[in-house]
């Protein structure tokens, strides 16, 4: 988490089952608050170490679950058949990102744990967006997107104005989209090289808009 103070990983320790596990690191306290006999991966911490969200995988579906530590809750945050994973939390844990294939490709959906709406932030039926990641502020969401007429590229979207950025290279696969502690350079990997583009400094000059 942000400080340090909460650790998060997926074992297979306890009953054979992927479950998450979460660490005060200060006590050397584990608390388990996936459900049993499911497969529970991909965990992220809120910014003070009581939220975790993840994906929850059974033989009929993959949900994206919440799970609250400190009040012993457990809500499921996707709610759909469709195949939901690789989750991320906003440091304050009002806003929860996945990627989904429920409109029949894959899409990044945003959810907001304070108004239960459920939305679809990449709404790109020409690609293939997944892998995504929020900002610590939740106002910067980053993904990997494959349109359609190019290999992957990063999509770098500002929640609050809409505004959409988009890196590609006809040649290369760039994959991994993180955004950075202090919320200005997106880091992303390509051929096996590491990249950095700063959030500032964009421009329609500076990055291809995939037109």
């Amino acid at each position: 988490n942000k400080d340090g103070s909460f650790l998060a990983y997926s074992s297979t320790k306890e009953n054979g089952y992927y479950q998450i596990y979460v660490m005060d690191m200060t006590l050397k306290k584990e608390e388990i608050p996936s459900p049993s006999e499911r497969i529970n991966t991909s965990p992220k911490l809120s910014g003070n170490g009581k939220l975790v969200v993840y994906a929850s995988e059974d033989k009929s579906d993959s949900e994206i679950f919440l799970s609250d530590t400190e009040k012993k809750f457990t809500i499921n945050i996707s709610d759909n058949k469709a195949k939901d994973i690789h989750p991320d939390i906003s440091d304050d844990g009002g806003k929860i990102i996945f990627q989904s294939d429920r409109t029949g490709d894959n899409e990044i959906f945003l959810a907001d744990t304070n108004t239960r709406q459920l939305i679809n932030i990449s709404h790109d039926p020409k690609a293939q967006d997944r892998n995504p990641s929020i900002s610590k502020d939740g106002n910067i969401v980053v993904y990997e997107s494959a349109p359609i007429w190019s290999r992957s590229g990063i999509t770098i979207l500002f929640l609050n104005t809409k505004k959409k950025y988009c890196i590609y290279d006809m040649d290369t696969f760039r994959v991994n989209p993180k955004i950075t502690g202090d919320g200005k350079k997106v880091i992303n990997t390509a051929n096996n090289i590491c990249f950095m583009t700063d959030i500032n400094k964009l421009t329609e000059k500076t990055t291809n808009q995939g037109k």
